[in-house]
């Protein structure tokens, strides 16, 4: 598949690879869990939960690329999870390959469900929860400028420490554009009705 707009050194740390991605709050409860796991029910309607896998991002060699689709996962760079940093979790291919329905077979698969909500050509899924030991890598990305972000090694002792000192390191947040600002409290009201 080709970049879709990213900052290049951005595309070439996710093209190619498996990711789960989450934000802060996320990553804490992950962590806890010692698994990636579906929670809550914002994503009611969507075709991986229906099969009870986890929603991944596939940009490996079955992802596509198809109309509109970046508009449905670029979202996922902060905006999703309301927070200044976008938690990207390298899901380990190998290491989870029985659990993990790719892109390509997935998209086929929803073909037979077009009414539950998928991001087609790079929506993946894992059955079941994804153990903690699949990890691979997290790439931590700032949600304003996405070309400033930091790929750390597995999960190590400190991933937590290490977001909030890549968070700090960040410049103060701009104001916000006033019509994200207007999308972003409907959405809010939306979800307490």
């Amino acid at each position: 598949m080709k970049n879709p707009g990213l900052p290049e050194h951005l595309w070439a740390a996710l093209d190619g690879r498996l990711w789960h991605a989450t934000g802060p709050h996320g990553l804490k409860g992950i962590l806890a869990d010692g698994k990636i796991r579906i929670v809550g029910d914002r994503y009611g309607n969507s075709f991986c939960r229906q099969l009870g896998c986890v929603a991944l991002l596939d940009f490996g060699p079955t992802a596509v690329d198809d109309w509109g689709q970046f508009k449905n996962w670029s979202g996922w760079f902060g905006h999703q999870q309301q927070a200044r940093v976008a938690v990207w979790l390298e899901i380990d291919r190998s290491a989870a390959a029985e659990n993990v329905i790719d892109a390509g077979a997935l998209h086929r698969k929803w073909k037979d469900h077009r009414g539950k909500q998928i991001i087609p050509g790079v929506e993946a899924g894992h059955f079941g929860p994804v153990p903690v030991g699949c990890i691979g890598a997290i790439l931590l990305i700032d949600r304003y400028k996405r070309a400033t972000f930091k790929l750390l090694d597995g999960v190590d002792e400190g991933p937590l420490r290490r977001l909030e000192d890549f968070e700090r390191s960040l410049p103060p947040a701009p104001d916000p554009d006033p019509l994200v600002a207007a999308m972003e409290a409907h959405r809010r009201r939306q979800q307490t009705e």
